[in-house]
């Protein structure tokens, strides 16, 4: 286990509308590599229109809140390492305001007593961190771990790796490819240093190809394999996306 995923506060952000089997598999992948941390799921409030999966938020706060909590409750049965799963309620909200995140991770750091914090994210939504409120300020307080499914057809990772190199480059951030000793029976990462910003970011390659949430709303029943089974019958029970 390397020493510098100990103890850590990770904090993954999203709709979960619905929570399904990827953002399952990504909290596993964090499990794997990360001991004796805390792993924080935070369903969104009202994102940013910045952020594209604001328009497509349809479920109530609090059935999303339920779903997460059924899908952490699957994950600590079968988690590798001591690490503790919890959700977040931070951004329920009762008015309209956008949930920003920087004020959401200044929240989770003082509340739990860590002065960074990883974010747990899919390779599509670091595009729009330029973009996020107080960007700079908040990659001060971050380091990362990108969860990317897209390999090239020749089994590359110059893709992926471009599009995040763009990312920072974009925020007045340099970036150092670093070599990181690869672990046996885990996925390779590909890791960097970020400049002057001094974060660190690690990227998970998985290479397999899975449905959004919007694709599993639109016919529950055709892909309820890509849900927990009591995510699944909780859906039907309230009729959530008939």
């Amino acid at each position: 286990m390397n020493d510098a995923l100990k103890n850590k506060l990770v904090v993954f952000l999203g709709s979960f509308d619905p929570p399904h089997l990827s953002h399952a598999r990504c909290l596993q992948l964090v499990d794997s590599f990360f001991e004796d941390s805390l792993i924080v799921c935070v369903p969104s409030g009202t994102p940013p229109a910045v952020i594209s999966y604001s328009k497509n938020i349809s479920t109530p706060f609090e059935h999303r809140f339920k779903m997460c909590e059924q899908m952490l409750s699957g994950l600590e049965k079968k988690k590798q390492n001591p690490n503790h799963f919890i959700v977040s309620d931070f951004e329920q909200v009762s008015d309209r305001r956008p949930s920003y995140s920087f004020y959401t991770i200044e929240h989770l750091l003082k509340k739990h007593g860590h002065e960074r914090a990883f974010l747990l994210s899919g390779l599509d939504l670091m595009s729009h961190l330029p973009n996020w409120h107080k960007a700079e300020p908040l990659i001060k307080n971050l380091d990362f771990f990108v969860v990317d499914r897209a390999i090239l057809n020749d089994g590359t990772t110059s893709g992926p790796q471009k599009k995040i190199e763009a990312t920072f480059e974009a925020m007045g951030q340099k970036v150092t490819w670093i070599p990181l000793p690869s672990k046996e029976g885990l996925t390779p990462l590909k890791s960097l240093q970020i400049q002057p910003a001094g974060a660190t970011l690690h990227l998970c390659l998985e290479g397999k190809t899975a449905l959004s949430s919007s694709q599993i709303r639109k016919d529950v029943d055709k892909n309820q394999n890509y849900l927990h089974p009591e995510i699944y019958h909780y859906i039907k029970a309230l009729r959530l996306y008939a």
